[in-house]
């Protein structure tokens, strides 16, 4: 008997993991309620491979695992997620993984093949969030494995390509993505299942980091790990969890803002147009769309494409962050 499926593609930065954790938390209420989660992990990240991507086009963390384990790990999860998919008396399931957000029409159509071997209806959804908001924080995540940014005249969120992409295989649904809103609740409510009857999990406080954070891990990142370049480094993790009182969040400069807005203009009309998500900007549009990178390496700075509105709180967080590290190192002295 063939199926529906309801493939979440992301866009990253838009509730995916919550998505995916909700559902996977709640794989046998899903089942009750006429819908199935495939496969035993939280994703369906390890089902990407079906693409058959080139490796310089794989996701950043399957990069880093030896290539007969990562084989070994994906012929055992594949032969699990198909006998899954066929062997469910539920003809409705879900797929999720920002990973197939993609933009190369010989991946998505290696993957679609897969997904016609058990479905005849698919139906794809897209979460998207606003191009400039994206590219804050996809800075506030860059720093945190290099010293440098993204040139944001050089950066952009091909959502336009994906939709267009999928589209010619599937009918796609585009959700705008805000934050503080439920986007498990807004997948649910597309897909037809009763959120209410979901045991929602304990949301974990998702708090950004500051400006006065992205600041010091700069410095750390610049003269301490100059060679380790675009690695996360465990132990910096740990800055995250170092708080202080009247931090502030990190604001892109207005020339910055603009710059991003404007090399998205084209693709937001089209997707107001198509969509009727409208992520237009008025006063970006009118906005000097213009950055200045004063590194000598050529590259932007955090002071370069962001505000630093208190000077004085930047050095109070540094004193702060080496103070708990002394007490911590003597209180270890003294045990």
């Amino acid at each position: 008997m063939k199926k529906k499926v309801y493939l979440h593609i992301g866009s990253a930065k838009t509730g995916t993991t919550s998505i995916q954790e909700t559902f996977q938390h709640n794989r046998n209420r899903l089942n009750d309620l006429g819908f199935h989660y495939p496969g035993n992990h939280t994703n369906h990240h390890l089902s990407f491979l079906l693409t058959r991507a080139e490796f310089e086009d794989w996701p950043r963390q399957f990069k880093s695992i030896e290539r007969n384990k990562l084989k070994n790990s994906m012929e055992e999860y594949l032969q699990h997620l198909a006998g899954d998919i066929s062997s469910s008396a539920i003809d409705t399931h879900i797929i999720s993984s920002e990973y197939l957000f993609l933009t190369n029409e010989t991946y998505v159509e290696n993957y679609v093949r897969f997904l016609e071997t058990f479905y005849d209806d698919i139906k794809v959804c897209v979460f998207l969030r606003n191009p400039v908001n994206y590219f804050r924080s996809v800075q506030q995540q860059v720093i945190k494995a290099r010293s440098y940014l993204t040139k944001p005249d050089e950066w952009k969120l091909q959502f336009k390509p994906v939709i267009e992409l999928w589209s010619n295989y599937a009918e796609v649904e585009v959700i705008e993505y805000e934050p503080g809103v439920d986007s498990c609740k807004l997948f649910c409510d597309w897909a037809g299942i009763d959120y209410s009857s979901l045991v929602p999990l304990r949301k974990e406080s998702n708090v950004s980091i500051s400006i006065e954070q992205m600041l010091l891990l700069e410095k750390i990142q610049s003269q301490l790990y100059a060679n380790y370049e675009n690695r996360f480094k465990a132990h910096l993790r740990v800055l995250e969890q170092i708080r202080f009182t009247d931090l502030n969040k990190p604001k892109l400069k207005e020339g910055v803002r603009a710059v991003v807005y404007q090399k998205h203009k084209q693709d937001i009309a089209w997707l107001e147009e198509n969509y009727a998500i409208n992520f237009l900007d008025n006063e970006l549009d009118e906005a000097m769309n213009d950055f200045c990178i004063d590194s000598e390496t050529g590259m932007p700075s955090v002071r370069d494409l962001f505000k630093v509105p208190d000077e004085e709180m930047v050095e109070k967080y540094e004193i702060h962050v080496l103070d708990l590290v002394l007490k911590k190192l003597a209180q270890r002295a003294t045990n």
